[in-house]
């Protein structure tokens, strides 16, 4: 409006046309500073640097596996068991942190995780889930037993979930050696142990054995428990709070005998050349398609032409030139 008005003023003084090549020139001076000035404005505007959002970076000094952070691992060892005692298996966990018991019965107690039992708790035996009825009914017992462990591991956190989609509560896993890890060190080692509970007349006992044959390994267990109705006030008992229960466990391993085995297995590949053919096919035809129809050292040799020899294993370990 100023500068219109101003371009009025020059062509009133001039006497000329509003529309004039004379009054436009005018105009254009006019309203180029205020270009000139815009333009400026601009140029500074993009030279300054642009503001963005605040970008936090946080870190650990301690590194490690993440795998570790996202699972609370609580171990309970052996001498921890015998001395906490108890009845079953949420008994012996009586002083872990966030752990408690149904304690529905002496034997129907299933353990209880930051407020989480049933099916959002997963109970295992050497990782593999029990898969027993307790987890939708209370009234039953846990068949996973603490006088044959060795430990028993509580994991808590994210890492649970990798038990199965149900399990955001915890996951309590009994470690036996039912399926010995390694030979023992002595020929023979044993435990004996037994307990009594005043309140219903409990009494429990177990005994585990552990022993090796050069690479032959043995193990043997057997437990026992007996709890009576429990006694209440007014010298009365709870009925059909009884328990009676039991198991045992025997077996013999040899891992080096198997290695023995596929070494001198596969030392026909060897001899016949690892993609031969003929030993792929003499493969398939007794081993493979004969399964469980007849005993693992009848298809060795039909499948190797001799009995088990120890001199491929020995080679492969580098006891022997090759």
């Amino acid at each position: 409006m100023q500068i219109r008005t101003r371009a009025r003023a020059l062509a009133a003084a001039s006497s000329l046309p509003l529309y004039s090549p004379l009054v436009v020139a005018a105009f254009a001076g006019a309203l180029w500073p205020a270009c000139a000035t815009a333009q400026d404005a601009s140029a500074a505007q993009q030279s300054q640097p642009s503001q963005s959002d605040t970008i936090i970076v946080t870190a650990s000094p301690i590194g490690g596996d993440p795998d570790r952070f996202a699972t609370i691992v609580t171990q309970v060892s052996r001498d921890d068991i015998l001395q906490n005692g108890g009845a079953n298996l949420a008994d012996a966990l009586r002083n872990v942190p966030g752990v408690a018991d149904t304690s529905f019965a002496a034997g129907a107690s299933r353990p209880v995780i930051r407020g989480m039992d049933a099916f959002r708790v997963a109970v295992l035996e050497n990782g593999i889930s029990s898969s027993d009825v307790s987890e939708v009914g209370p009234d039953h017992g846990v068949p996973v037993d603490p006088l044959s462990a060795r430990d028993i591991e509580v994991v808590r956190g994210a890492a649970t979930l990798r038990y199965g989609s149900q399990a955001i509560g915890g996951v309590v896993n009994e470690i036996n050696n039912r399926v010995p890890f390694e030979l023992p060190t002595a020929p023979l080692s044993g435990e004996v142990s037994t307990g009594y509970d005043t309140n219903g007349a409990g009494t429990d006992g177990s005994v585990l054995l552990d022993g090796r044959a050069g690479q032959f390994a043995f193990h043997a267990d057997a437990f026992g428990r007996r709890v009576s109705d429990y006694d209440i006030p007014d010298d009365q008992e709870q009925a059909n709070s009884f328990f009676r229960g039991g198991g045992y466990s025997a077996g013999y391993y040899s891992y080096k005998w198997a290695e023995v085995l596929s070494a001198d297995a596969f030392s026909l590949f060897e001899e016949k050349g690892v993609l031969s053919p003929t030993a792929g096919a003499r493969f398939r035809d007794e081993v493979l398609a004969r399964g469980g129809s007849r005993t693992a050292l009848e298809s060795f040799v039909a499948f190797r032409g001799r009995p088990p020899q120890i001199d491929a294993l020995l080679r492969h370990n580098g006891m022997t030139e090759a």
